[in-house]
């Protein structure tokens, strides 16, 4: 019995593999989407087009959950401290500013009743933090279902493909100049991977500029998810535990020793592939749980709320940008 049991997370593991190295082959040939958009279709359309046999299911809930939370904790090693303190109050004031309004924006448009509250509240996690990575960590913080994790992950990482393209057209136009546009990329759009491009469209300045901004961002998952675990506890628990997503003191301690140059750079570089690829592992396996039929139903609505999430983002930035004359 045992051995059938580790062949379950044999097969399940080597499928969100394969899934996985295939979203980044057709990211490579096809970069209009990013890999994690492409995982999620392609695990959406495995599960819809032959059925999984349940022994995979071991292998894929691993990958979904364990290796999700060793891809967050690995990503801290994206974080420098002090590069984010020099940013100066300015800017770590837009930063901040931003992501407690599109909180609130979420939260206001869940009153429209299309949509639930932790599906917008996910979408503005994933459009104020760090895209589809941050909607992953969150998800089991508020206790959201598969079907509003998977959605709001493949609506923030599609709108941040959409955005790259958009900004990087902007970045031609000289609206802004190169420190204004850095900051506008890195504290508007989604995912790290979709800040970094787009910054990096106009030139090295706005790309470093918008990398560290990003990095900013990248940091509020730590508040964000003490303050969504206390709000989404469930109040009837005696014990009054909060659902606290221990990887996040990973990503923070990852984070410092990057800040201290204590680790070396090849392992900086490994741990920084090792993220991208779990999260993208992680993502394509919870899509094999989702219905196509479901979609057709929820994630039209989704995917407008992102949009207009996203909108937002992105007009609150820039108006903060000129108000205070950076």
């Amino acid at each position: 019995m045992r051995v059938i049991r580790y062949k379950g997370y044999i097969y399940g593991l080597l499928l969100s593999l394969a899934m996985a190295y295939m979203a980044n082959v057709l990211h490579f040939h096809f970069p209009i989407l990013e890999s994690v958009a492409w995982g999620i279709i392609i695990g959406i359309s495995l599960n819809n087009v032959i059925e999984i046999p349940a022994s995979f299911r071991p292998g894929l809930s691993f990958s979904t959950k364990t290796l999700l939370n060793i891809g967050i904790i690995f990503l801290g090693a994206k974080l420098d401290f002090i590069s984010i303190a020099s940013l100066g109050p300015k800017i770590l004031a837009i930063v901040s500013i931003v992501v407690i309004s599109v909180m609130i924006i979420s939260y206001l448009l869940s009153k429209s009743n299309y949509i639930s509250l932790k599906a917008n509240i996910l979408l503005g996690v994933g459009s104020s933090v760090c895209g589809a990575a941050a909607v992953l960590a969150m998800a089991p913080v508020i206790k959201a279902d598969k079907e509003e994790s998977t959605f709001t992950a493949a609506t923030t990482s599609i709108l941040g493909g959409l955005g790259v393209i958009i900004y990087s057209l902007i970045a031609r136009l000289n609206v802004l100049n190169d420190i204004e546009y850095g900051i506008w990329a890195g504290s508007s759009l989604q995912g790290v991977s979709h800040a970094v491009a787009a910054a990096f469209a106009r030139n090295e300045i706005s790309g470093n500029i918008g990398t560290v901004v990003k990095m900013a961002r990248v940091l509020f998952l730590v508040p964000m998810a003490l303050i969504l675990g206390s709000v989404f506890n469930d109040k009837r628990v005696t014990t009054r535990e909060i659902n606290f997503p221990y990887y996040i003191l990973g990503f923070i301690f990852i984070g410092l020793l990057n800040t201290a140059h204590v680790i070396p750079l090849y392992l900086i570089d490994f741990m920084n592939w090792t993220s991208q690829f779990f999260i993208l592992m992680s993502v394509s396996s919870m899509a094999t749980g989702v219905k196509i039929k479901d979609m057709m139903g929820d994630g039209l609505p989704i995917l407008i709320s992102g949009l207009i999430i996203f909108l937002c983002s992105s007009l609150i930035s820039m108006s903060l940008i000129k108000l205070f004359g950076i």
